[in-house]
């Protein structure tokens, strides 16, 4: 059985074979967006004084990290690469 940090690598590369298109289908179908918000009003909190690039940068971090969880329990691409 593959270590959660495998089941991460897997999971990054099947992310680098999807479009935009796909990986947009994958976020919208994957993420409620009602955390978006949450996870940038979260970032803003913690660094302030960072400009909104930086910031930027975190959120994408943020909705990366709850993918990978996400994927834990259930591969989500495995049908959106496929399709």
């Amino acid at each position: 059985m593959a270590t959660k940090g495998e089941q991460a690598q897997a999971f990054f590369a099947s992310l680098e074979k999807l479009d935009e298109k796909k990986f947009a289908d994958l976020l919208q179908g994957s993420v409620d967006q009602t955390l978006i918000p949450v996870f940038a009003e979260y970032a803003q909190g913690i660094f302030s004084e960072v400009e909104e690039e930086v910031l930027s940068g975190l959120v994408h971090l943020m909705v990366m990290s709850y993918l990978v969880k996400a994927n834990e329990g259930s591969p989500l691409t495995s049908t959106i690469i496929t399709s």
